[in-house]
């Protein structure tokens, strides 16, 4: 006599169904966060930690005979990378299976779930510009994203630059840091003209404060 069927014999006629409209859903969606953030590969633990350096000025010129100048590069502060791990599910119940209608409501909640698990990463994202002027989260240097105060290691690194490279030059090479950034951004070609003119902008004004 034959075994009755059950509802776990179907498991394997269901999942691809239901993997293939959650994918469908998935891949269709263009991240926005990338425009921003960029991704990189982690690793099997909880967090990892990587030293934020500081390097060197411009090289001066080196007249004949003259020696050559030497600087010292250190560390501004450690930034702590925290993994965390995000999930959603939805279960489809016995009767529901046994109804026949598991497939076609099954689909639904799957492209519901795929668009659940885009939109937190976009929040995840987004969160981090929305906060940037907001004092409670603070970044590895210890102050707001886009905070006016400086951690005590940046405003030493910035200070020593400054005596150091008088603050005309200072300016300068903020502002070229600036231009620099801007350029390689894939928004550039649209934005880029703006950006440059108020670079251009903020470098006169400042200039004409030294």
């Amino acid at each position: 006599m034959a075994a009755a069927m059950r509802s776990t014999d179907f498991r394997s006629v269901v999942e691809p169904i239901l993997n293939e409209v959650f994918d469908g859903i998935y891949d269709q969606r263009k991240d926005e966060w990338k425009s921003v953030f960029r991704e990189q590969s982690g690793i099997a633990r909880a967090y990892h930690e990587e030293p934020v350096m500081y390097g060197f000025n411009a090289a001066p010129e080196l007249p004949d005979g003259m020696p050559v100048t030497y600087q010292q590069g250190g560390i501004l502060y450690v930034k702590r990378y925290q993994y965390k791990v995000f999930g959603l599910a939805f279960a489809i119940t016995k009767i529901l299976q046994e109804d026949g209608d598991h497939i076609r409501v099954g689909s639904i909640f799957s492209k519901h779930l795929a668009q659940a698990l885009i939109e937190t990463k976009e929040t995840r994202a987004a969160n981090v510009l929305n906060r940037a002027f907001n004092g409670s989260y603070l970044g590895g240097d210890g102050v707001a994203l886009n905070g006016v105060a400086m951690s005590p290691a940046t405003l030493l690194a910035v200070t020593d630059f400054v005596e150091r490279e008088g603050a005309a030059e200072a300016v300068r090479q903020f502002q070229k840091s600036r231009e620099t950034y801007y350029r390689q951004l894939p928004t550039f070609a649209t934005f880029g003209r703006g950006w440059l003119r108020r670079v251009r902008e903020v470098e006169t004004a400042a200039l004409g404060l030294v």
